[in-house]
């Protein structure tokens, strides 16, 4: 008991500092302007500026500040240029700085800004693109954004020259719409457009691309006379594959594991047998609601734990947390494994990963009670004491179930789905003996069955915490 107590308030503890290690850092976005007018207003300028690229902050905690230098912000402004390598010559106002992002210049800040922010979540599928035109069509994409002077001045140029070429196709984009903005990166990659060049204005075209203002207007007219705008392809949009069917199947995978621990299953097979000669389906569906409302609610509990915990930063410990994750899994692994030899040679006193005698004891006397009961309140009492005993096993299975929630909380995979799919998976065992149990089989029978099992389902335990022990050392790693 005391090896069980241990194991889960360590993997408790570790799970509380490895949710705060997991917050995410506030971004620090500042920017700074010198103005000695008083009837100047350049930081309502960007404010405005910024209110149109904030969507893309919509799911990134960050503290925005607008600074004067001529007032109060230069020795805020030198400091992070000191801190960042900025050259006294690129000290030039009024900067922004997104992180350790460094951009000067009003126009610049302007048509940059957007690519400096987090990306924006796109729904663009490849299937919402237009079919490629005719091979013979005269073909363009041109990208802007509304508070950029350039942008301004090549979009009127362009609306001219287009009036002036009315064979040029030329499909204009806005980088301020997340499906404008995703089909701009994936031409960036699809025509290996360099840091330097990635700004808009601009506009490409099967050949190549026109990036800036003089580019597209003195180039653009000698490429469509040239035919070079012919033979336009779209770019290939490289969506993200679907990971929720690999998260359902692991935590589908967590939950059987879990829910063929021993310790449930001893519980179990006792229910079974004060109850097994009424066979009624319902009382076993009872007692196995309990037990998943009882997980339903622990896990619940963490994650919402997990809500308020991630609020404090401590991202400085990550490392050091899976490092320890890292141990605490391999020592968990040693166990099972241990305890897989002492159930092969059936010296189950000598295992140590199991509910201590006199905890089964209570249970079992308590159970006994439950079983007693005649008529109607027995349905709600088997709820009742599925959900207590669920309490109680936890210390035995409750290792799989906080293993997977720290993954789940730091891969941030964790959904109502994911869970929903996990508390499935653990009471499946148990609805399979239910079943088994209505259609006659005794339990002597499932209980041999169970115990033949134990060195497979312990030998299952241990490549589950290598499999998390390799999964923390690849976290190391990266």
């Amino acid at each position: 008991m005391k090896t069980l107590r241990l194991l889960c308030l360590c993997f408790f503890c570790i799970f509380v500092l490895c949710l705060q290690g997991c917050a995410p850092e506030k971004l620090q976005i500042a920017y700074y302007y010198e103005s000695y007018c008083a009837s100047c207003h350049e930081d309502r300028e960007f404010y405005e500026l910024f209110e149109q690229y904030a969507p893309a902050l919509n799911h990134t905690p960050y503290v925005l500040t607008v600074e004067n230098t001529a007032q109060t912000g230069r020795e805020d402004f030198l400091e992070r240029c000191d801190r960042l390598g900025v050259s006294e010559a690129e000290r030039v106002l009024p900067a922004l700085f997104i992180g350790d992002t460094y951009i000067s210049g009003k126009d610049a800040i302007a048509q940059s800004l957007v690519f400096s922010l987090p990306s924006q979540e796109s729904d663009l599928q490849a299937d919402q693109l237009p079919p490629d035109p005719d091979p013979d069509a005269e073909v363009a994409l041109y990208f802007y954004t509304s508070p950029c002077i350039d942008c301004s001045r090549t979009s009127a140029w362009l609306n001219q020259f287009k009036s002036d070429n009315p064979a040029l196709q030329c499909e204009s984009y806005s980088i301020l719409e997340p499906n404008g903005l995703a089909l701009l990166e994936a031409c960036f990659s699809q025509w290996e457009v360099p840091a330097e060049a990635r700004q808009v204005p601009i506009l490409f075209y099967a050949g190549g691309y026109l990036s800036g203002v003089e580019a597209i207007e003195e180039n653009l007219p000698q490429l469509l006379s040239t035919g070079a705008l012919q033979g336009f392809h779209y770019p290939e949009l490289h969506n993200e594959a679907d990971t929720a069917p690999l998260s359902l199947l692991s935590a589908l995978g967590a939950g059987l594991l879990a829910g063929l621990n021993p310790c449930s299953l001893s519980l179990f097979f006792f229910l079974i047998a004060g109850l097994q000669m009424q066979r009624p389906f319902r009382f076993y569906l009872a007692y196995i609601l309990g037990r998943g409302l009882m997980y339903t609610a622990i896990c619940t509990a963490f994650l919402c734990f997990a809500g308020i915990v991630q609020t404090i930063q401590i991202s400085g410990w990550m490392k050091g947390l899976q490092i320890m994750l890292l141990l605490l899994s391999l020592a968990l692994a040693l166990l099972n494994f241990g305890d897989f030899f002492q159930a092969r040679a059936e010296r189950y006193g000598r295992i140590h990963l199991q509910l201590p005698a006199k905890l089964r004891s209570i249970n079992q006397r308590f159970l006994s009670r439950v079983q007693g009961v005649q008529g109607k309140w027995l349905l709600p009492l088997l709820v009742g004491a599925g959900v207590l005993m669920a309490g109680g096993e936890f210390f035995c299975t409750g290792q799989v179930t906080l293993a997977g929630l720290i993954v789940m909380a730091e891969a941030q995979i964790a959904s109502f789905a994911v869970l929903l799919v996990y508390i499935v998976g653990l009471s499946l065992p148990m609805c399979a003996l239910a079943f088994l149990a209505v259609c006659g089989k005794q339990v002597f029978e499932l209980t041999e069955t169970a115990r033949k099992m134990m060195p497979v389902i312990k030998f299952a335990n241990g490549v589950f915490f290598v499999v998390i022990a390799v999964y923390w050392g690849v976290q190391l790693v990266l």
